[in-house]
């Protein structure tokens, strides 16, 4: 663990014994930003090969991404936190060449 997370950790151990609302508040209001990463090189072959669509939402459009039979059973894939729908390319693809319709956002 790097110093950066170990002070992070021990201010929340200590201001959430001394004022758990605010230490709550505080950890919502910094860990609900996901970090916004870069594609890395092996997931450029997924958003290549996948359909692309959006979805509306009130904020912001939500992008899905889908790859298979569309007439398969469907299989939706929902990553991680900090992660993306290219870091599921491994089981998009096995679940795609056995004839499922495969569908993972970001």
């Amino acid at each position: 663990m790097n110093m950066k997370m170990m002070m992070i950790r021990t201010y929340f151990r200590f201001s959430s014994f001394v004022a758990p609302q605010r230490a709550a508040r505080q950890s919502f209001n910094i860990f609900q930003q996901v970090r916004k990463k870069d594609v890395r090189d092996r997931e450029v072959p997924f958003y290549q090969e996948t359909r692309r669509f959006q979805v509306a939402s009130e904020k912001e459009a939500i992008h899905f991404f889908e790859m298979g039979d569309p007439n398969g059973p469907l299989v939706f894939l929902v990553h991680g936190w900090d992660s993306n729908a290219g870091g599921l390319s491994m089981f998009a693809s096995k679940f795609a060449q056995k004839g499922y319709r495969v569908i993972a956002f970001n």
